[in-house]
């Protein structure tokens, strides 16, 4: 029970961080989509998931 209230806690925190991130760069029109694939990322590897959504949004 325990593990299934941390990952929820974690699957929070990652919609926020990808809410801030688009909210931040809103303005140079530059943002990543907040769906099931992007989140998942977020959540297992924390921040460097951004970084590598930012990398690989720019490449492809």
């Amino acid at each position: 029970m325990k593990n299934i209230f941390k990952l929820i806690k974690r699957i929070i925190i990652s919609f926020c961080l990808l809410y801030t991130f688009n909210f931040i760069t809103s303005k140079t029109g530059f943002f990543i989509p907040i769906n099931l694939y992007s989140i998942t990322l977020v959540t297992l590897i924390d921040f460097p998931g951004i970084i590598l959504l930012v990398i690989l949004k720019t490449i492809l």
